[in-house]
């Protein structure tokens, strides 16, 4: 009887730990912020050339944004990106559809964006 509940234990500990694996890895995956970049198709006109990431339509004049973490504070991507603020007299052209966990993870890498010039 002992034998039988422990061998239960042990199978029912083992599917939460498969389970558990599985949901950090489908969590892994979704953050990625590059996978965020291309599904969310911010590649549709943006390019990315230093993570080597090509724009789909080559005659999207949008900016490319190898360098915008150096050139916008992060308050400036929440409101431009959600269309809460004007660039230019314009807003951007797609509000932002994702989850808040994928915002934030594609926030923080546009604010890791920052080209570095040779000299």
């Amino acid at each position: 009887m002992k034998k039988k509940y422990f061998i239960g234990i042990l199978v029912i500990a083992a599917l939460f730990m498969a389970s558990f694996a599985n949901t950090v890895n489908a969590q892994k995956s979704n953050d990625d912020p590059i996978k965020i970049l291309k599904s969310k198709k911010c590649t549709s006109c943006h390019s990315v050339k230093i993570l080597k990431v090509k724009r789909k339509n080559k005659k999207s004049k949008a900016p490319d944004l190898s360098n915008v973490g150096a050139e916008h504070e992060p308050s400036f991507f929440v409101n431009w990106l959600l269309k809460k603020s004007k660039m230019n007299g314009k807003r951007h052209p797609i509000k932002f559809n994702g989850t808040e966990d994928e915002f934030a993870s594609l926030l923080g890498l546009l604010m890791t964006l920052r080209e570095t010039k040779e000299e």
